[in-house]
């Protein structure tokens, strides 16, 4: 792997920590992707009755904002990632990684196995 960015090498350090904590590979879960982190809020939006004009009204942005981000064609950036967390509770490494829980209370809210 060639690492060409400082958040590239900063990901590669957390996953090595991760790796000597956990002892073996088979512990390791494998971070989700883009798709699986929106499909999960996706989810979680229905569940709690939230539509994409009341998370931007929420967050403060446009709704083609939150469509986009959405969308699942692009990672979320520190920024989103901050105003998603503060507004719904999810978990920033969550959303920046696809590791970890899905909330920031470390609650298990919904079950997306």
């Amino acid at each position: 792997m060639i690492i060409k960015t400082d958040q590239e090498a900063l990901e590669a350090l957390e996953a090595l920590t991760r790796y000597l904590k956990g002892g073996n590979r088979e512990t390791i879960k494998e971070p989700l992707t883009i798709q699986e982190i929106c499909d999960a809020i996706s989810k979680d939006f229905k569940r709690r009755r939230i539509t994409h004009q009341i998370a931007a009204d929420k967050i403060g942005t446009p709704k083609h904002t939150v469509t986009n981000q959405l969308s699942r064609k692009k990672r979320f950036s520190q920024n989103m990632a901050k105003k998603f967390s503060d507004a719904f509770g999810y978990s920033i490494t969550w959303l920046l990684y696809g590791e970890g829980e899905m909330f920031s209370d470390g609650s298990k809210r919904l079950n997306f196995a």
